[in-house]
């Protein structure tokens, strides 16, 4: 999820099993998963309450762009947010199916609370046809339909790399073996492209 800091770990719960000491902090912005519950039950509980709360998150970062709503936000309200996002991990991590109950329910209004300050401030979403996702080392990628909009993303202090769809089809067909990719794509459903690798010797051994 977009929208939640992976929590560091501590003393687990009766509800909540404790996972290795060894984890370290995450601050990517993606939701934590729940660490393994005494009862199954509790543990799909748990889950789907984090992911109600990334997909309120998701939406919200959809229309104003990642990481880009929080800068927005005055510092009295941005440090309540910060506050319960990390009192909603601790929760995930450390307390009770009712702590998760409780906080996960705080933290989707925590959003919305932002999300309406920011609108409140007069400051705007992303423009209607722009599109963003998140590289790997943090960067911001902007697609827009036409050239000519692409003064219309709002970086707002971000990094932000701003792509025209029209320049990414031209990219994509000068890439060799992009429609097998796309082949690949049409037969397999659901079928996600996870990286790209520019090694030319394809006579490897197959690792399995």
């Amino acid at each position: 999820m977009r929208g939640i800091d992976r929590p560091s770990t501590g003393k687990a719960t009766p509800d909540m099993k404790r996972k290795s000491d060894n984890h370290k902090p995450d601050f990517s912005n993606r939701p934590p998963t729940p660490p393994v519950a005494m009862s199954e039950e509790t543990n799909r509980e748990a889950m789907a309450l984090v992911e109600q709360v990334d997909q309120v998150a998701r939406d919200i970062e959809t229309r104003w762009g990642f990481g880009r709503l929080e800068r927005l936000t005055d510092f009295p309200l941005r440090e309540k947010f910060d506050r319960q996002r990390e009192k909603f991990n601790s929760a995930v991590w450390n307390g009770t199916i009712g702590d998760v109950r409780d906080h996960a329910g705080a933290m989707q209004r925590a959003w919305r609370a932002i999300e309406k300050a920011a609108s409140a401030a007069s400051h705007e979403p992303l423009a209607p046809r722009t599109f963003e996702v998140l590289r790997d080392d943090g960067t911001v990628v902007a697609v827009v339909s036409r050239a000519e909009e692409e003064a219309q993303v709002r970086a707002d202090g971000r990094a932000v790399e701003v792509w025209a769809a029209e320049d990414l089809v031209r990219l994509v067909n000068g890439v060799p073996g992009a429609d097998v990719a796309q082949a690949v794509l049409e037969t397999f459903p659901g079928a996600k492209i996870e990286r790209v690798s520019n090694r030319k010797d394809f006579n490897d051994d197959i690792p399995f």
